[in-house]
């Protein structure tokens, strides 16, 4: 089968782009119309046959189908004939050595149409239309389908575009775009000066003199750590990318990763990028670094909701980690109760109590403002099917097959990142492998991550949640928190967990990584304000017509 096939008209066989051309088949009303007209028995494409239709061939056929049009008007005898091939071999496949690179819509009758034993040309009507370069009419020329359609148009490689000279401000988002380096925009600069394609006050050293005093005054050093950077002034940074701030379009992110800790917000519609407002390195994520740090990003007046993993948002609620009897933010759950899977109402936490119910501290925000971690929920469930299959297994041998750059120890334990989670997902060999009971837990940890830890939440998610529950009781899976968290809090979970996601924050660390290789580890204020400059564009996305794949200001 032809990848290129649904890129040509399935009844004239001219070239179609995707905004003007649509499924045949579906339009039973154009379907009808073409058997009718051609004396012919269209039901579906087979594999070697488009399945598209070109909108002039799609308007010609409505209109005859009405009655508004009739036969004469269309501008060939018999439609494209596609026969039938064996096999698919490139060199007759008319959609192989057809070479549509560069053109659209209203130049495809510029295109020099394969000529091959495959298919047999529309017959045309005698003077009806012009014909074009290849001797065939397009019916585009008597039915054009968009009123603001120019019929005195002529293709562009009849016409010389005007050029257009590179600004700065066009240049300045293009390094930030790419992510470029200084050093990497000067090069890339200094050859596009040479080839004269520049405005006349383009600069190729402009990051020399970069003005980042706009974010370097919201951002200041700790006096006892030169190694805390926090913003004094969340609303003065707001200012600075030209944004109006509101507290309640930001959740708050806390984490740590092996060189630095990271505090960040993140949009709740996950439109507008992530925004750091403390970097701190070589501190730990304990209780006395996480109270310093909110109380200097001063979070009691802007009361922001919390995303992060479970060992973050057990310190921020003062409570011991590790494995606890009373290990819950909401509820008196015991942890080591027998039969745990049978009781899903558990009295609720009243306080939290210095020496109380697993408390070790003074709670430094309310439990009402953290929100479960989807991702790192999803990374405990796989953990916990992972580790209860047979180590001797087909299915266990299968993933180090599908993964053979993962160490053994990670595979045993079950440690796997989203990107490996999805690629099993989809490998219809892993289920094949599983027996009933394990074939049970993985299809319903599938369904709970489509239908309830996704973007949507399903109507039936009650149902999906319960069918995982039972699943994972029968595979032996432990009551860990998290399962917990499905067992007995399924309604405080927000309907639209894809929005408060913790997979941006987390794909932050990738975001900075650039940025903290260039500084390596020196001046953290001037760093984080050149990380904040490159989410600041001067250019607006309808200028270009290929948009930009980052998230900007």
């Amino acid at each position: 089968m032809c990848d290129k096939r649904n890129r040509f008209c399935y009844v004239c066989g001219l070239f179609v782009d995707k905004p003007h051309r649509s499924e045949f088949k579906k339009n039973q009303a154009v379907v009808h119309s073409f058997n009718d007209l051609f004396k012919l028995s269209y039901v579906e494409s087979a594999w070697y046959e488009p399945e598209s239709v070109c909108s002039t061939c799609s308007a010609v056929l409505k209109k005859v189908k009405s009655g508004k049009c009739y036969n004469q008007h269309l501008l060939f005898e018999t439609p494209m004939t596609w026969h039938y091939q064996p096999y698919h071999k490139s060199k007759d496949c008319y959609f192989c050595q057809t070479d549509t690179v560069g053109h659209h819509y209203k130049t495809r009758n510029l295109i020099k149409y394969a000529n091959v034993l495959t298919v047999s040309r529309p017959t045309p009507k005698e003077n009806t239309g012009e014909p074009t370069a290849n001797g065939q009419a397009d019916p585009c020329s008597e039915f054009p389908i968009e009123k603001n359609e120019d019929s005195s148009y002529v293709p562009n490689r009849a016409v010389v575009k005007e050029r257009h000279f590179i600004s700065s401000q066009d240049y300045s988002d293009l390094s930030r775009d790419l992510n470029l380096s200084y050093r990497e925009t000067e090069i890339l600069g200094s050859r596009i000066k040479q080839w004269n394609v520049v405005d006349d006050d383009f600069k190729v050293t402009f990051t020399r003199n970069l003005d980042l005093s706009s974010f370097e005054e919201v951002f200041k050093a700790d006096d006892i750590d030169n190694k805390l950077v926090y913003c004094v002034d969340v609303d003065g940074l707001f200012a600075a990318f030209d944004h109006v701030y509101c507290a309640k379009d930001w959740r708050l992110f806390l984490d740590g990763s092996c060189k630095s800790l990271k505090v960040v917000l993140i949009h709740n519609e996950n439109q507008l990028p992530t925004v750091p407002i403390a970097y701190a390195t070589d501190m730990k994520e304990t209780y006395q670094t996480m109270e310093k740090i909110l109380r200097l990003i001063n979070y009691n007046k802007h009361q922001w909701q919390i995303v992060s993993d479970l060992k973050v948002l057990t310190i921020l609620l003062g409570m011991q980690g590790g494995y606890t009897k009373h290990p819950c933010y909401f509820c008196e759950w015991d942890s080591r109760a027998k039969d745990p899977y049978k009781c899903s109402v558990w009295p609720p936490r009243k306080g939290f109590q210095i020496g109380i119910k697993n408390v070790l501290n003074i709670p430094l925000v309310k439990p009402d403002n953290i929100i479960l971690p989807p991702l790192h929920l999803k990374l405990g469930y796989m953990k916990q099917f992972v580790k209860r299959l047979d180590k001797n297994s087909e299915s266990f041998l299968h993933l180090e097959t599908v993964f053979p750059k993962l160490s053994d120890a990670k595979i045993k334990e079950g440690i796997f990142i989203g990107p490996q989670i999805r690629k099993l997902m989809i490998d219809e060999n892993f289920v094949e492998k599983l027996n009933e009971v394990e074939k049970r837990a993985w299809l319903s940890f599938i369904s709970l991550c489509h239908n309830y830890l996704g973007n949507e939440r399903s109507s039936n998610y009650k149902e999906v949640v319960q069918e995982f529950l039972e699943a994972y009781g029968e595979m032996g899976c432990k009551m860990s928190i998290k399962i917990h968290f499905l067992h007995s809090h399924l309604d405080f979970f927000p309907d639209n967990l894809g929005q408060f996601s913790d997979e941006q924050g987390e794909r932050f660390h990738q975001e900075i990584s650039a940025i903290e290789k260039r500084f390596a580890g020196k001046n953290h204020v001037k760093m984080i304000a050149n990380y904040c400059w490159s989410l600041k564009r001067e250019t607006d996305d309808l200028y270009y017509k290929r948009k930009r794949s980052r998230k900007h200001f």
